[in-house]
């Protein structure tokens, strides 16, 4: 362009773009995905997300967050697996499965945790009040202990100096709280059907005399399948 027709930056403009996902590579919706140095509204994702028509050269910042969906992947399940982690009768085996035990966010895990996990799902708090419901972590990071994944910071953020091509850049989201990855993502998806016998119990009529004692003892079982085919 030596006669300078061509309007200002309209070369070289370069994208960032990745995908979100869990431990169990499902895609995780609805993270607000922010480029701190540019002038672009946070995006929110849906199991990716991208920016395009950066300016190279520029330094940047991808920002991840969520802080909702709290309940999702958490019930009382995860409070036996922290219980079992801590009395080392079995052990959080993955890093991200020990960053979601930590629920107070002091890099240890403790009875404190599990104290916190418990009002959450008993609706005494509808928040994690020393963290946030999820953690966003590069996937491209490489946790120098994978059974200590406290022993470094890990980044939650990804800087940029002097953007020079286009870049991908991959999330992994833990659910704090959620230790077995039993997370559901909205994300194309087929609905799980949980389905239950009913039955009626029938007793023959009797005649009890006041003051008369009688045990009636019963079995039965109920049945739960874990999906429309079982």
């Amino acid at each position: 362009d030596n006669m300078n027709v061509c309007p200002v930056d309209s070369f070289n403009r370069l994208a960032i773009k990745g995908d979100v996902i869990n431990p169990e590579s499902l895609g995780v919706d609805g993270v607000s995905m922010k480029l701190v140095g540019s002038e672009m509204s946070s995006q929110t994702t849906n199991g990716n997300y991208i920016f395009n028509d950066l300016i190279q050269g520029s330094n940047y910042e991808v920002v991840p967050s969520k802080d909702n969906d709290i309940l999702n992947g958490v019930s009382t399940l995860d409070i036996v697996f922290i219980q079992r982690h801590i009395m080392d009768i079995a052990k959080l085996n993955t890093p991200y499965n020990l960053i979601a035990a930590d629920i107070n966010k002091d890099g240890r895990i403790t009875a404190a945790d599990i104290v916190q996990l418990r009002k959450v799902i008993l609706g005494i708090h509808d928040n994690f009040p020393y963290n946030t419901s999820w953690r966003m972590i590069d996937k491209a990071y490489e946790f120098p202990d994978a059974k200590d994944p406290f022993l470094t910071p890990f980044p939650e953020k990804y800087h940029i100096e002097s953007l020079n091509t286009n870049m991908r850049i991959d999330w992994i989201g833990v659910k704090t709280g959620d230790v077995n990855s039993s997370y559901v993502t909205n994300l194309n998806s087929e609905a799980v059907e949980s389905r239950m016998s009913s039955f009626s119990l029938i007793l023959p009529d009797q005649t009890i005399a006041k003051g008369e004692n009688m045990i009636s003892v019963h079995s039965c079982l109920l049945y739960t399948s874990p999906s429309p085919r079982d």
